[in-house]
């Protein structure tokens, strides 16, 4: 298992927390097999930050990242997750509710 996956499978199992850019960037580069594919994507994604926008959401708070509706931003310009609930102490990933 590569370090990125088993990172990956830590946070899932509960026993690392990871900020939602930073889940968003790992759950991203562990779909990768090498560094040339990595490098290859990097070249196609905008070099400006992630800033999530923290809302009230489901009786907790929630990370928005752009793309999300509720985000300021709302052009999608990352693919995957937009949305992290807290739940517990931890960020998890979950879907925007359907309008």
């Amino acid at each position: 298992m590569t370090r990125r996956r088993a990172s990956r499978a830590r946070w899932e199992q509960g026993q690392v927390a990871l900020d939602p850019p930073a889940h968003y960037t790992l759950s991203t580069l562990s779909t990768l097999r090498d560094v040339d594919e990595a490098l290859a994507l990097a070249k196609t994604l905008p070099l400006t930050p992630i800033q999530p926008h923290v809302i009230d959401y489901d009786g907790t708070v929630a990370q928005t990242l752009p793309g999300d509706p509720e985000h300021p931003e709302h052009v999608l310009v990352l693919r995957g997750q937009t949305r992290y609930v807290l739940r517990g102490a931890h960020w998890r990933p979950e879907p925007e509710p359907l309008a």
